[in-house]
């Protein structure tokens, strides 16, 4: 029986209504790696995100907006993009549950930051703004689909076991992870030294990329990736 992948959708308001979305790439790439992908909607209530904690063998948790910076001790940068509390209040229950259950957990971009503020971590608010001498981080002219800068890996690290001491990655992110939160270590670099992905130092089978690996029609290693999760699971 397929490994069931529980990915956490997002809400937002489109046309005067509430949706419930997700960008169907990371469907495909559960697909693809051999997993039966599920969705769960933004929901706060305890006991759904329970069972359904109990239900999933993994998770997989994903970009979008901003999060609220008063979720690590700081008010609005005049940088700051659109936030969504509602979303941060769910998914930071679901990171909690994933821990404590040690449930193996995908983290991507947004997912990747909330998971450091979770263990007490903080963000740059805007990198762009809060950091000289960088690169370019959000290509918004070119998208999501394009191979953008190079990684530094750190061995013995999971991505080092999949694309050894260096790689290229697609960027889109503002925002980045600043402290490390308890438990969390560097993974990955960017050359300019913002943090592209993270590990943990005890058992907790987590993986946190910055950058966007449910786009693999433009770069088909990222399948590794969710691969790598479906066998955690």
């Amino acid at each position: 029986m397929s490994k069931v992948i529980g990915i956490i959708s997002w809400n937002t308001l489109r046309w005067g209504r509430l949706f419930d979305e997700l960008n169907y790439n990371f469907v495909r790439g559960v697909e693809a790696a051999g997993g039966l992908p599920v969705l769960f909607p933004v929901l706060n209530d305890t006991e759904a995100i329970d069972a359904f904690l109990d239900y999933v063998d993994a998770l997989l948790i994903i970009g979008g907006e901003d999060i609220a910076p008063f979720a690590y001790g700081e008010e609005p940068h005049q940088k700051l993009h659109a936030i969504n509390i509602e979303r941060d209040g769910a998914e930071t229950k679901i990171i909690r549950g994933a821990y404590q259950k040690k449930l193996p957990l995908l983290a991507v971009c947004r997912g990747m930051q909330l998971a450091n503020v979770v263990f007490g971590g903080s963000l740059y608010q805007d990198i762009y703004s809060q950091r000289e001498g960088l690169l370019v981080h959000s290509p918004r002219d070119k998208g999501f689909e394009v191979n953008y800068h190079t990684i530094e890996i750190e061995k013995g690290t999971f991505l080092h076991e999949l694309y050894g001491e260096t790689t290229v990655v697609n960027s889109f992110h503002h925002q980045a992870i600043k402290d490390l939160g308890e438990g969390f270590c560097v993974v990955a670099r960017s050359k300019d030294g913002i943090i592209e992905a993270v590990g943990r130092t005890d058992d907790w089978p987590y993986m946190g990329v910055q950058f966007h690996p449910e786009f693999m029609k433009h770069n088909d290693r990222f399948i590794e990736i969710f691969r790598r999760l479906v066998e955690l699971a």
